[in-house]
């Protein structure tokens, strides 16, 4: 199973295209990153020598920073839950997508099953119109029985049995995980 990790590895390399949905993911969590470290430097650059209660110099927040150093420290953790809900919400669009980084690529693999259910539907009224031709004026009961037309139907009702569900499913999944990347459009 792909990890958030890889996830974040994945984008950061450039191999996916920008305009796919999932790369928002990735561009609100290197945001909140990018937003954590530049509020950790600024804390860091509030530092000053102070005394402590004993009197020995330490390093900390002189009374004319103290302000500034609390309103950061509040803002970092506001930016940290952020990015925990990023996080959250990477690990759910990887549950959803059954590890696939990309949206394109998760609707792809939706498109294999229809496309095998309406190639079926084609190839079914294809031998239906073929038995019209052999056979004029016969009616639908004897058109059913014709071998060629049988077998389609058959194999109509297998791909249907084996990529309905599926198909179901995985238009359940693109439900959500639309409604969850649109958080991030």
């Amino acid at each position: 199973m792909t990890t958030p990790d890889s996830f974040l590895a994945f984008w950061a390399s450039g191999n996916g295209k920008t305009s796919d949905p999932a790369h928002a993911l990735y561009a609100a969590h290197k945001d909140a990153v990018e937003r954590i470290q530049a509020l950790r430097a600024s804390a860091l650059s509030l530092i000053q020598p102070v005394k402590n209660a004993k009197g020995a110099w330490v390093p900390g927040f002189g009374p004319d920073t103290i302000d500034e150093a609390a309103n950061i420290g509040s803002e970092t953790e506001r930016w940290s839950g952020e990015l925990e809900a990023i996080a959250d919400d990477i690990a759910a669009f990887l549950d959803l997508s059954d590890g696939r980084l990309t949206l394109t690529e998760f609707v792809g693999d939706r498109n294999v099953n229809s496309n095998r259910i309406s190639r079926a539907e084609m190839q079914a009224a294809a031998a239906v119109q073929h038995a019209i031709q052999i056979h004029p004026g016969a009616d639908l009961q004897e058109l059913q029985r014709v071998p060629t037309v049988s077998e389609a139907y058959n194999r109509l009702k297998q791909v249907k049995d084996e990529c309905g569900p599926v198909l179901k499913d995985m238009e359940t999944r693109l439900s959500k995980i639309r409604e969850l990347l649109a958080d991030y459009a």
